[in-house]
């Protein structure tokens, strides 16, 4: 699996707007909310384990991400849920 449209959304000015987009593009494709989630974690871990060998702090790159999977799990504001 490719992360790329991932990792550029993730790399947008508003990570968490092009990360939600993303999401809404894949599961309007038939993409399950299942695998995007899926991805979405693998995208956290990846992010964490860079950041563990360069030895920072993930925590700016993983907040946007988790937004998005708490949007998908329904844990959001009204009318940001995935």
């Amino acid at each position: 699996m490719t992360y790329d449209a991932w990792r550029a959304a993730l790399a947008a000015e508003e990570p968490v707007a092009a990360l939600r987009a993303e999401a809404q593009s894949r599961l309007a494709a038939g993409e399950t909310r299942e695998r995007v989630k899926t991805e979405l974690q693998a995208l956290v871990h990846a992010v964490r384990f860079e950041a563990q060998a360069s030895r920072r702090s993930s925590d700016e790159d993983e907040e946007p991400i988790l937004d998005v999977l708490d949007m998908l799990a329904g844990w959001s504001r009204p009318g940001t849920a995935l």
